[in-house]
């Protein structure tokens, strides 16, 4: 067996299989996969490369198009086209190849069961929650091997393993949320991490193969973690003695330095030929306009916001970083490669378009780093230890995980905003004040429009759709009104309102049966269906008549497909009397 396994320290092999007790209870109370909640989001792309690949055999997606087969309904795949109308995954397949196994044998016993044998059934959910639970406990058995080689003690190995788990967002990516690819790269990060130990040590050809194929199944899996490369790169080297060794210890060991080059290559080229079977092109951009803002990094939000701020949400690693520092002195082979790693990290992670990386438990583009982070953190836990005491280690570890539990618990409640909150909403959470009606209004949406173009996520995109000056209108009972055709991006992409504000003077006279409304109307132009109607009715009996009226209402708008939407503006003058001073503005809000 390799020597991971065979460590034989008992107390930190009975916290790793009481951390895997922890995620699998998590993952059967939530019962996801019969739930059909893991195919779900981002996921749905992950995904889709199994059922494309193992069955349909298709990665043109085109299978999609064939409505008389059966097998597709139920099938959940998003594709992205480019400028041919070729169809993609927005996603790289890492996760996929690593589900594959999984996947095989799940497709293999719903057939047996008499499912309709497609890839989306709860056989195959499943086989992803133990997938997730594999890779985990894998994980774990990584870092302690790791941890045991850089010869720190048992208990604090033990109470790293106990936290990373329990007292950081990890366990609920490796529980409930185990189709996003933060736990996958968490184990290959891991994995990465042992090999480049065992490589340096004895660099062999299995190690060498070993090595290069992990990391190019780090970046087929998230290419922006292709930033761990730097970390066996720079593995070892301290000063400039310790550089020329390693620039020695690689010319004497060239052709292995080579093959892990040639394993890495190799391993990656699987997306371009993915990439060239489905669209006939190697390379394709799908991210479509997200990108890198990388001179305006958001440091501090990505950091400390209460929106997703990493030590806001997992505060336990503020000693993790504390320990980068013990490195330089206590583990000086990991110094370099962690700090560098980590500022290189938080700078590209801060400047991607959406920082807070959408919803989520915390910011979980910072999952996988914590088989890094688990290093300098258990060195800051050990020197906690000797220079305060053993019960403060405890108190603190204890605070970590209480704290943890706590933001998971209202997480799944629905109190902790996947996205949307702040301070106001952030300390009220803790004083039960979601009890009440104006917790939901301490909320901040981010706006996904205007952060998308390197904008204030803090405000709305806005698009005025009508200005309406002071003017009169007839005594028609439907007087001739605006409308705008509008794309459907907006619509299906992002959250959207519609602000109506404006004032009119109503005629001198009502009775209850007379009225006068703006009307707001969303429709497909193709057809009579309105998505939605919305009406502000002035009368006798809510307003005196005579009077000029202000209106200030803000409606959500549907998520609508199709070409073009029509968005119509229009008075329902019930008076067939004239209405003098009619003004309004029409303003989309997108988010």
């Amino acid at each position: 067996m390799v020597d991971f396994l065979t460590n034989r320290r008992l107390f930190s092999m009975v916290i790793v299989l009481f951390s895997m007790l922890m995620v699998m209870s998590g993952s059967i109370k939530k019962n996801a996969w019969q739930e059909d909640s893991i195919v779900q989001n981002d996921v749905i792309f992950y995904y889709s490369y199994l059922p494309a690949v193992w069955i349909y055999k298709d990665m043109s997606f085109t299978f999609l198009d064939n409505h008389e087969d059966e097998s597709i309904k139920g099938i959940r795949i998003w594709t992205v086209e480019n400028e041919h109308g070729n169809k993609f995954s927005k996603m790289t397949a890492g996760e996929s190849i690593l589900l594959s196994p999984f996947f095989l044998v799940a497709h293999q016993v719903a057939k047996a069961k008499g499912e309709v044998a497609n890839g989306y059934s709860p056989t195959y959910y499943f086989s992803i929650v133990v997938a997730a639970w594999f890779y985990f406990f894998l994980a774990l058995l990584l870092i302690r091997s790791v941890l045991y080689q850089l010869k720190i003690k048992e208990l604090i190995v033990s109470v790293t393993l106990l936290t990373l788990t329990l007292g950081t967002n990890l366990i609920y990516y490796a529980s409930i949320e185990v189709g996003m690819s933060h736990i996958y790269s968490f184990f290959l990060f891991a994995l990465a991490l042992w090999v480049t130990v065992k490589w340096h040590n004895s660099p062999k050809w299995w190690n060498s193969i070993l090595l290069g194929g992990t990391l190019g199944l780090i970046v087929l899996t998230r290419i922006p973690n292709a930033i761990f490369l730097i970390v066996p790169a720079v593995y070892g080297v301290y000063s400039m003695d310790s550089l020329i060794s390693k620039i020695q210890f690689i010319k004497s060991n060239l052709w292995k330095f080579i093959v892990v080059g040639l394993s890495f290559v190799l391993t990656a080229m699987i997306q371009p030929l993915l990439w060239k079977w489905g669209t006939g092109e190697w390379f394709v951009y799908s991210y479509s306009d997200e990108g890198f803002f990388f001179l305006n990094p958001q440091v501090f939000g990505t950091l400390f916001s209460f929106r997703k701020g990493l030590f806001i949400y997992v505060p336990i690693l503020i000693v993790g970083f504390i320990g980068i520092i013990l490195l330089r002195k206590q583990s000086k082979s990991f110094f370099l490669p962690v700090l560098l790693f980590s500022l290189i990290n938080i700078y590209v992670l801060s400047s991607w378009w959406c920082w807070w990386f959408g919803g989520g438990l915390g910011n979980r583009a910072f999952i996988e780093s914590y088989a890094l982070l688990a290093i300098p953190l258990a060195f800051g836990l050990e020197w906690i230890r000797k220079k305060l005491t053993v019960v403060t280690l405890f108190t603190i570890i204890g605070l970590a995980i209480s704290f943890n539990f706590f933001l998971l618990n209202k997480y799944l409640d629905g109190v902790l905003h996947f996205d949307a909150m702040t301070k106001d909403a952030f300390v009220a959470m803790f004083n039960k004040g979601y009890q009440h009606e104006s917790y939901w209004d301490k909320m901040l949406h981010p706006s996904y429009a205007n952060r998308v173009i390197g904008k204030d996520e803090n405000e709305p995109l806005s698009k005025v759709l009508f200005d309406v000056k002071d003017t009169t209108l007839s005594q028609q009972e439907f007087p001739i009104t605006p409308y705008e055709e509008l794309g459907s991006d907006y619509f299906t992409k992002y959250q959207t309102k519609i602000n109506l504000k404006g004032s009119l003077k109503l005629p001198e006279s009502l009775d209850s049966s007379q009225f006068v409304a703006v009307v707001l109307d969303i429709r497909d132009p193709r057809f009579t269906k309105s998505f939605q109607y919305e009406t502000i009715s002035f009368n006798a009996d809510s307003l005196a008549s005579g009077q000029e009226k202000h209106f200030d209402v803000t409606f959500d708008t549907p998520r609508v497909w199709g070409n073009n939407i029509v968005v119509k503006m229009f008075v329902w003058n019930k008076t067939r009397q004239p209405i003098y001073s009619l003004s309004f503005k029409a303003t989309q809000l997108i988010y």
